[in-house]
């Protein structure tokens, strides 16, 4: 499975979105020194970039023996502009967190971290049989142990939405069926929340597994699903009316696949939503993921808060989760029409890129290459100058490689964004330690 930290994928999955909130280890420093908007190029007409629908050339570069190939489609959506807009963090407020939580979980009581009483880690063992068989008699055991040593009863602790102040995190469970527990939780103010039916669910797109790797587990996503995709859609648009974002676009649709009680929990799909700029869609792609963590910088994109992504499992039953991160309110135009860099310019800038980048690639592999396999004019949210709470919503261009020993790859599809006004590299983030 791709190595990435992506909301709802799978046994990567942080169980409680309050948990998974990025964690820098120092100040975070945007790559970029300026602002977009500074010394923007503007024209007083929108005027489409001269770019071609395909590419193709190569070049090897002299002093490293690194050759770079562009085969690619090159995808630039039809707009009436290209625009910088402003953009900053959702704000959360108990009345959006008490609405998303009505339609999710309507009618079921909200109670502090629960604690299993002897008959629910019974149903618990119960549905783990049913999956496991006689095939884990070890972890049978240690649930039968956890079991004999739970409390034949148990008074819930009631949870008040009200009780969270400004800035608080915060997790709630609620009831569900055959004696589990759902979970819901996120940050008084903030601009990410987490729900799931079933606490014990751990959710894998079809897109995150590797052929070769994850052959056993690719049975599940063959023949018919319960709903279409088109079927599953409604639930989502629901859920995102829900969270107030009613206005983010699909970016991706996919089939996705639940485990938990040691087997296949639910089939059905997930729906990945953003925000995108003046027509420009704000891209998804599962290679590129991350929400950071210890050691690790703030992720993705150069925004402060790191990359939008709204993620929303629907199942046979509905909803089965949401993990919204890091959402954004896209504000007023700054600049109305910008030019963007010409498309030769941005040719060579991405190939220097790709050079300094993975010099180092021939002295280990003979023939070594990277092969350019995707471009396409998207938006991206960057840091605004020297102001933390700011966001710019700016044309970018997302470059999609991979390494290649001849013909053969050596590591599948990286991701990575260019600015589309100068070409500047915009992810991912660096830190004031790593610069020393």
């Amino acid at each position: 499975m791709k190595r990435i930290v992506a909301g709802m994928l799978g046994l990567l999955l942080c169980a409680g979105g309050a948990g998974c909130q990025p964690t820098p280890a120092a100040e975070p420093v945007p790559y970029q020194g300026h602002d977009p908007v500074d010394n923007a190029p503007s024209t007083e007409a929108s005027e489409k970039i001269d770019a071609p629908p395909r590419v193709e050339n190569s070049f090897t570069d002299a002093a490293t023996g690194l050759t770079v190939i562009f085969d690619c489609e090159v995808k630039t959506p039809e707009v009436s502009g290209y625009s910088i807009l402003a953009a900053k963090a959702v704000q959360l407020s108990p009345a959006d967190f008490a609405a998303a939580i009505e339609a999710l979980c309507p009618g079921r009581p909200l109670l502090q971290a629960p604690v299993r009483t002897q008959a629910e880690w019974g149903a618990y063992i119960t549905r783990c049989k049913q999956n496991l068989g006689e095939s884990d008699p070890a972890y049978i055991q240690y649930l039968t142990e956890q079991m004999m040593n739970a409390p034949q009863a148990y008074e819930p602790v009631p949870f008040h939405l009200e009780d969270i102040g400004a800035g608080e995190a915060f997790e709630a469970y609620f009831p569900g069926e055959e004696g589990a527990y759902g979970v819901l939780s996120g940050t008084m103010g903030g601009n990410s929340f987490y729900y799931s039916r079933d606490q014990e669910a751990g959710c894998i797109g079809e897109d995150d597994l590797e052929p070769g790797l994850d052959d056993a587990m690719l049975g599940d996503y063959q023949g018919e699903f319960p709903l279409s995709a088109q079927e599953a859609l409604p639930y989502a648009r629901a859920a995102l009316a829900a969270l107030g974002q009613a206005d983010a676009e699909q970016a991706y649709a996919g089939k996705m696949c639940a485990y938990a009680y040691g087997g296949l929990y639910a089939k059905g799909w997930k729906f990945v939503f953003t925000h995108g700029a003046n027509g420009l869609p704000s891209l998804y792609a599962s290679e590129t993921v991350t929400f950071g963590g210890d050691g690790l910088p703030l992720p993705t994109l150069c925004s402060p808060w790191g990359q939008e992504l709204i993620f929303i499992f629907v199942d046979a039953q509905g909803v089965l989760m949401v993990n919204a991160v890091n959402m954004i309110d896209p504000g007023e135009t700054i600049v109305e029409n910008v030019e963007l860099l010409e498309f030769s310019q941005l040719l060579e800038g991405i190939r220097q890129h790709l050079v300094r980048t993975f010099f180092y690639l021939p002295e280990r592999v003979e023939q070594a290459a990277i092969e350019v396999t995707g471009m396409e004019l998207c938006a991206a949210t960057v840091t605004a100058k020297n102001d933390p709470e700011a966001g710019r919503m700016i044309p970018a261009w997302k470059v999609s490689f991979q390494t290649m020993e001849g013909s053969q790859t050596i590591r599948n599809t990286h991701s990575r964004y260019f600015s589309a006004i100068d070409g500047s590299y915009i992810e991912p983030r660096i830190t004031s330690a790593y610069l020393g």
